[in-house]
């Protein structure tokens, strides 16, 4: 896989958390934390394969950062899962989620996606968002 093809690391990434539910232990709290986490660890890809497909400007600058927020949100459920034991596989497979989860949101992968969208959001020459919406489209 490409360095940049950080479309296909979010579906892995995705599927690597639909895994670890599927491994939670079924009390009330491995329940709630399953149902949170497939929702926050499935959408960082569902929003970013929005975003290339946005219908707007708007709607391109509202969808990157939701994808981060996300990713921070899973990274909380990981956390969680793991200090309070309902894994039931492996925790080195919880260790891995939470590896991958901090590349995907470290400066060398998604941050500079947001700072150029950050900063074309405050710039008046929006063909500059319209090239950047078609590159990350043919990525």
């Amino acid at each position: 896989m490409k360095k940049f093809d950080l479309h296909e690391r979010l579906i892995d990434f995705a599927v690597q958390i639909i895994n670890i539910t599927d491994n939670l232990k079924t009390t009330k709290a491995g329940n709630h934390l399953s149902g949170q986490i497939v929702r926050s660890g499935t959408a960082p890809s569902l929003n970013y394969s929005e975003a290339q497909s946005a219908e707007s400007r708007n709607d391109f600058i509202h969808k990157m950062p939701v994808v981060l927020k996300e990713l921070r949100e899973t990274h909380s459920n990981l956390k969680i899962i793991l200090r309070a034991k309902l894994f039931l596989g492996q925790e080195i497979e919880i260790d891995k989620a939470i590896k991958e989860n901090d590349e995907l949101k470290s400066e060398s992968e998604l941050i500079p996606w947001l700072q150029v969208v950050l900063y074309v959001v405050t710039c008046v020459d929006h063909t500059v968002l319209d090239r950047i919406m078609y590159t990350s489209s043919v990525l």
